[in-house]
C-alpha cells in the first residue's frame, strides 16, 4: 500500500513541476525558521526550519520544500521529523508591499523517536504527510521578501498504528526571487 501511495505522490509531483516550468514567471528560494506546537500534550513546543525552491507564475506558486521539526517528549526523549513536500500557493491580489497567500502541500516525512537523545532510538518510520496554511509576504524589493506563515502539518498513520502526528507551526523567513 505504501508503495502505491509513494508512486502516486511522485507522479503528481512530476506533473506539478512540469506545469510550473511551462508557465514560470520567476524562480525563488526561501528559508524559514520558527516553532512547532504538537497537538499531543506529551510533546513540547520545539524548533522548526525549512528551505524551499520554487517557481511563481501569475498568482500561483509551486515549490519543493525540505523541513525539519523537533520536539521534546515528557518525561525524557525526543521526536523529530524530516519532510519533503510539494507545495502549491495562491497569492491574493496585493499592494506593492504586502501579499497574503494560502498554501497546501503533500509529501513524505521520516520520523525518529529517541528515548535518550543520541543514545537509544525507539524507532523510526516514513509516512505520508500533508500541510495547509496561510501567511503574508512583505516585499522589501522586487526580488526580496520577508514572510510570516502559519501551517497545520500532519503525518498520517505513523508506525502503522492509525495515529497521526500533527502540529501547528509558525514560521518567519526570507524569500529571494531571481
Amino acid at each position: 500500500m505504501k508503495k502505491r501511495i509513494s508512486s502516486t505522490i511522485l507522479a503528481v509531483m512530476f506533473l506539478f513541476t512540469t506545469g510550473i516550468a511551462w508557465g514560470q514567471d520567476s524562480l525563488y528560494v526561501s528559508l524559514g525558521l520558527g516553532s512547532a506546537a504538537p497537538d499531543d500534550s506529551k510533546l513540547n513546543r520545539g524548533p522548526a526550519g525549512s528551505i524551499a525552491f520554487g517557481a511563481s507564475f501569475d498568482q500561483f506558486r509551486g515549490e519543493f520544500e525540505f523541513s525539519h521539526l523537533e520536539s521534546d517528549a515528557d518525561p525524557i526523549g525526543k521526536i523529530s521529523s524530516f519532510s519533503f513536500m510539494a507545495n502549491g500557493y495562491f497569492d491574493f491580489i496585493n499592494t506593492d508591499l504586502i501579499a497574503p497567500f494560502i498554501t497546501a502541500g503533500i509529501g513524505f516525512s521520516r520520523v525518529e523517536v529517541e528515548i535518550i537523545p543520541g543514545f537509544i532510538t525507539m524507532g523510526s518510520d516514513s509516512a505520508f504527510s500533508y500541510q495547509v496554511g496561510a501567511g503574508l509576504d512583505f516585499f522589501l524589493s522586487e526580488a526580496f521578501a520577508v514572510y510570516a506563515m502559519y501551517k497545520y502539518f500532519s503525518i498520517i498513520d505513523l508506525f502503522d498504528t492509525g495515529d497521526n502526528l500533527t502540529s501547528h507551526n509558525i514560521y518567519m523567513g526570507l524569500k529571494f526571487s531571481f
